[in-house]
C-alpha cells in the first residue's frame, strides 16, 4: 500500500474508531490539546506524527498497524477500496481521488474494489440501490453473461453496472430491467470489474413502494383482460381452453415451416 492509501485508510479507520466510541473531534483534540479541525484533517488524509498515532492506538485498544491499514498482510483479511459509481468529470473510475473508503474484507473473499449500486436497473436479480457491490479487475478474457461494472468515456466518466453480453455478433451492456435498454459496447466503453460479491443493505419503505408498483401495474393489464373476457360472456375456463388451443396451433404451424 503507498504512502497515499495510508493516509487515507488511517483517516477511515481513526473516524470508525471514534465514532464507535461515541466521541466528537473535539474529544480526541483535548487528548493532544489540539484543535478540532487537526483531527479533521487526520481524518481526511493527514497523517500525524508517529508518536501520536502510538498514543491513539494506544487510546483505542489496537495497534498502530491496524490504524494505518498495515495489519492484513498475511492475515485472514484485505482492505480494498470503495470508489463512487459517479465519478468527478474527465476522470474514470478507479483513481484515488474517488475513492469514498476503505474497507476489510475476508481474504475468501476474491475482491479488489467495490462501489456501492445506484438505481434499479438490476433489480431483477435482486441488486438494489444501496447494496455494495463488489469486483475483480478483469484478466484480460472478454466476460460474456457476466455483471460487470463497465464506465462509459464522456464527461461523467459514469459508471454503469449491467450484464456484459454478445447478442447477433455485437457486444452490448443489459440491465435485468426490462424498462433499460440495452446499451451499444462501443470503443468508448471500458469494463473496469467482473462483479464477485454483493452485500445487501436491508430492504426499505421505497423498495416495497417499487415492489407494489409494479405488482399494481401487472394486477391492471391482468384486469384489461379479465373485462374484455367478461364483455363477451366468458368464463375463465373458457378463456383457458381458447388459449391452449391458440397455443397448439401457434406451434403447429411453427413446426410446419
Amino acid at each position: 500500500m503507498d504512502s497515499s492509501n495510508i493516509s487515507i485508510v488511517f483517516g477511515q479507520r481513526l473516524r470508525k474508531l471514534r465514532e464507535n466510541h461515541g466521541l466528537y473531534q473535539e474529544d480526541v483534540g483535548e487528548w493532544f490539546k489540539m484543535q478540532k479541525s487537526t483531527v479533521s484533517q487526520w481524518e481526511s488524509g493527514r497523517l500525524p506524527h508517529a508518536t501520536i498515532i502510538a498514543q491513539l492506538a494506544q487510546k483505542f485498544n489496537c495497534t498502530s498497524d491496524h490504524l494505518l491499514g498495515l495489519d492484513n498482510t498475511g492475515g485472514t483479511s484485505h482492505s480494498i477500496p470503495i470508489y463512487a459509481s459517479k465519478v468527478r468529470a474527465g476522470l474514470p473510475i478507479l483513481v484515488d481521488g474517488n475513492v469514498e473508503e476503505y474497507i476489510d474484507i475476508p481474504n475468501n473473499i476474491k475482491a479488489d474494489f467495490g462501489a456501492y449500486v445506484v438505481g434499479d436497473s438490476m433489480m431483477y436479480v435482486g441488486i438494489h440501490s444501496g447494496d455494495l457491490a463488489m469486483f475483480k479487475k478483469p484478466n484480460g478474457d472478454l466476460p460474456i453473461n457476466q455483471i460487470v461494472v463497465a464506465s462509459v468515456e464522456n464527461y461523467d466518466w459514469e459508471a454503469n453496472l449491467k450484464f456484459f453480453v454478445k447478442d447477433n455478433g455485437h457486444y452490448a451492456l443489459r440491465s435485468a430491467n426490462p424498462e433499460y435498454e440495452d446499451i451499444v459496447f462501443t470503443n468508448n466503453h471500458h469494463i473496469v470489474g467482473v462483479l464477485t460479491n454483493l452485500v445487501k443493505q436491508a430492504p426499505g419503505l421505497p423498495d416495497y413502494s417499487r415492489m407494489l408498483r409494479i405488482k399494481e401495474d401487472s394486477d391492471e393489464r391482468w384486469s384489461d383482460v379479465v373485462s374484455v373476457a367478461a364483455s363477451y360472456g366468458l368464463e375463465p375456463e373458457q378463456v383457458k381452453n381458447l388459449l391452449q388451443i391458440n397455443m397448439q396451433a401457434a406451434l403447429t404451424l411453427t413446426k410446419k415451416r
